[in-house]
């Protein structure tokens, strides 16, 4: 059975193109369009991966990640987070946990090997990862 993602980008041609790439590869692709259509995402199926495409005109990244590793089994849930590369640095990626970056624009070459090394990534402890997010800034 194919993998399956939930790609979340509130921009409808990033999210196109985004799962076009996808379902080359043979992943299954579910879509919302903000983090308020992911609990009924969630709720629909169990996504082996998710994709969110990073604006900093939307802050509600950092909750929604927040919102995903906090929920019970979605604690290691692989993450690529999708933007330009000026902001980046926002992200403590490390701390986020089985999470990787793809700046934009990207070569479509770039997607299959970095989802690849983040489904078989080891998850980090929640023990770190829950006092980040508990003591962090907010942004994730």
């Amino acid at each position: 059975m194919p993998k399956s993602v939930l790609l979340i980008d509130k921009h409808a041609a990033a999210r196109g193109m985004l799962r076009f790439a996808l379902e080359l590869q043979g992943y299954r692709v579910a879509e919302a369009d903000g983090a308020s259509g992911v609990p009924g995402a969630l709720a629909a199926g169990n996504p082996d991966l998710l994709v969110i495409g990073v604006d900093p005109s939307d802050t509600g990244s950092g909750d929604l990640i927040k919102e995903v590793r906090w929920r019970p089994g979605l604690g290691s849930l692989p993450i690529l987070l999708v933007g330009e590369d000026r902001y980046a640095d926002q992200w403590d990626l490390r701390m986020i946990g089985n999470c990787a970056w793809l700046n934009k624009p990207f070569c479509m070459g770039e997607l299959p090997g970095l989802i690849e090394s983040l489904l078989g990534a080891v998850s980090l402890p929640g023990d770190r990862l829950d006092q980040h997010l508990i003591h962090g800034n907010g942004d994730a």
